[in-house]
């Protein structure tokens, strides 16, 4: 693992354990969720360097990420605040429902998010609840 990464898993946890001393399950599980779009952009991050994510999916992964980064957004922070971050996050899924659509991206996906394993188990279950709904309107 990277040194960033470490850091980042430091601060990680120590977030956790501060919420969950102070406000219990439910400070933590509020974290959990604060951390989805870091934990996104990392695992994302990650799968741009695995050999198993197709190149077209890359461009798509790499293009959100570049959105994610850049200063220049359909609301920007600096104007709404952290809801601003809320785009952000719903690109970061949609790339995620993308990747999550081609099987061979599971294993990757599995082995690279390093977020609460429940979030990712959520985030499946409403991509196969989305596809559903999907496929009952055509």
């Amino acid at each position: 693992m990277t040194e960033p990464g470490k850091l980042y898993d430091a601060v990680r946890d120590s977030a956790l354990k501060w919420s969950q001393r102070w406000f219990g399950n439910f400070g933590e599980v509020a974290m959990l969720y604060i951390f989805l779009l870091p934990d996104l952009v990392r695992l994302m991050i990650n799968l741009l360097a695995d050999s198993r994510v197709f190149l077209f999916d890359k461009i798509f992964v790499a293009g959100v990420l570049i959105y994610i980064i850049s200063p220049i957004d359909i609301f920007p922070e600096i104007l709404i605040g952290p809801f601003g971050l809320v785009e952000d996050l719903i690109l970061a899924l949609i790339v995620l429902y993308r990747l999550l659509s081609n099987p061979y991206n599971n294993a990757a996906i599995q082995e690279h998010w390093k977020g609460d394993p429940n979030i990712m188990v959520k985030i499946q279950q409403w991509s196969q609840y989305i596809k559903m709904l999907i496929q009952k309107r055509r």
